[in-house]
C-alpha cells in the first residue's frame, strides 16, 4: 500500500512540474509578443528624388523609411536590384522615363516603393559630347578620296571608293549636312539638291526616282514624290556601345540606297551603323551586311 501511495505522489509531482513548465513557457511567449522588441509590421517604404544642382543628370535618392536597416535600389535602367545605402546617388546618361524602386528591410520584413523620374535630355558626356558638341554639331562627308567606301563585310576587299573626281562631280552629296543634337534628334539638310545614285543593272536607281535621267546631281524638286522621305528632315538617333541607330521614315546618312538590310529601292524607317571611329575631327560609320558580305563605310568631318 505504501508503495502504491509513493508511486501516486511521484506521478502527481511530475504532473505539477509539467503544468508549471508549460505555464512559464506560455507566459514568456506572451511577454515577448507584447513587448515590441521584434517589430510586428514591415516598414512603410518611401523615398525622395532630388536633382543635384550643377551636376548633369545626377540625382540624390534618399530613403525616408522609418525603422529600416537595409536598402536595395532599382534605378530603372535594366540592371535590376542593387544593394545600396539609405542615401545614394544616381546618374542617367540618356533622356527618358525611369521607374525607380526602393526595397526597404526592417526587423519584421520588407516593403517596396516606386517613383517615375523623367530625365529631360541626354547628358553631354563621352561619345554624345563628341558627336553633338553639347549644343548641336554638324557633320559633312569628308571632301577627300575614300569618303564613301564599298566592299566586303570584313573590309578585306574593296569594290569601289570615291575618288578626287567624285568629290568634285558629286558636290550635291558633299554639301549634305547632318546635325546631331543633344536631345536625340538629327537634322538632315540636303541643301535643296541630291545625288541620284545607280546600280550596275539600273541607272538611275530606283528607276523612277527621276524622269528621263541618269545618275547625277539634281534639284530636289525634280525627284519623284514617292521618295520624299529621302529628302531633308528631322530624325531621332541613339548610341549604344559602338552602334549608332537613326529612326524615322527615310533614315540614312550619305547614301540613300544603303538601307538597314542592304541595297533598297524604298525609304526605310530605321538604320543602324557601326561606329568605326569617333573623334573631335572625324566620324566614320559603316552599314555592314554580313549575310550578303557587303559593307558601306562613310567618313565625315565637322562642318567648318
Amino acid at each position: 500500500m505504501d508503495n502504491f501511495n509513493n508511486a501516486t505522489n511521484t506521478k502527481n509531482r511530475l504532473s505539477l512540474i509539467v503544468v508549471l513548465f508549460v505555464s512559464l513557457l506560455m507566459s514568456a511567449c506572451s511577454d515577448s509578443s507584447t513587448s515590441g522588441e521584434l517589430g510586428s509590421t514591415p516598414p512603410d517604404a518611401s523615398f525622395t528624388v532630388t536633382e543635384v544642382s550643377g551636376e548633369e543628370n545626377t540625382y540624390v535618392l534618399e530613403s525616408t523609411t522609418e525603422g529600416a536597416f537595409m536598402w536595395q535600389w532599382d534605378l530603372g535602367t535594366g540592371n535590376g536590384w542593387q544593394k545600396g545605402n539609405e542615401v545614394d546617388t544616381a546618374f542617367y546618361s540618356q533622356a527618358g522615363d525611369y521607374n525607380i524602386k526602393l526595397r526597404a528591410f526592417g526587423e519584421a520584413g520588407s516593403d517596396t516603393a516606386s517613383s517615375t523620374l523623367n530625365v529631360a535630355q541626354n547628358a553631354c558626356v563621352g561619345d554624345l559630347k563628341i558627336l553633338t558638341g553639347c549644343d548641336g554639331k554638324t557633320w559633312v562627308l569628308n571632301p577627300e578620296p575614300g569618303a564613301v567606301w564599298i566592299g566586303t563585310a570584313d573590309f578585306g576587299t574593296q569594290y569601289y571608293a570615291y575618288t578626287a573626281a567624285d568629290v568634285d562631280g558629286r558636290s550635291c552629296q558633299f554639301n549634305d549636312e547632318y546635325t546631331f543634337n543633344l536631345d536625340g534628334t538629327m537634322n538632315r539638310n540636303l541643301q535643296g539638291d541630291i545625288w541620284v545614285d545607280s546600280e550596275p543593272d539600273q541607272n538611275p536607281f530606283p528607276g523612277d526616282i527621276i524622269a528621263n535621267g541618269q545618275a547625277g546631281c539634281y534639284d530636289w524638286g525634280t525627284i519623284n514624290s514617292n521618295y520624299s522621305a529621302w529628302g531633308s528632315g528631322m530624325f531621332n538617333y541613339s548610341i549604344s556601345g559602338n552602334q549608332l541607330k537613326i529612326n524615322g521614315e527615310g533614315a540614312y546618312m550619305a547614301v540613300y540606297k544603303a538601307g538597314d538590310s542592304g541595297v533598297t529601292a524604298t525609304p526605310e524607317s530605321n538604320i543602324s551603323y557601326k561606329i568605326q571611329e569617333l573623334t573631335q575631327d572625324k566620324l566614320v560609320v559603316a552599314a555592314i551586311y554580313s549575310d550578303i558580305n557587303l559593307a558601306f563605310q562613310y567618313t565625315f568631318t565637322p562642318k567648318e
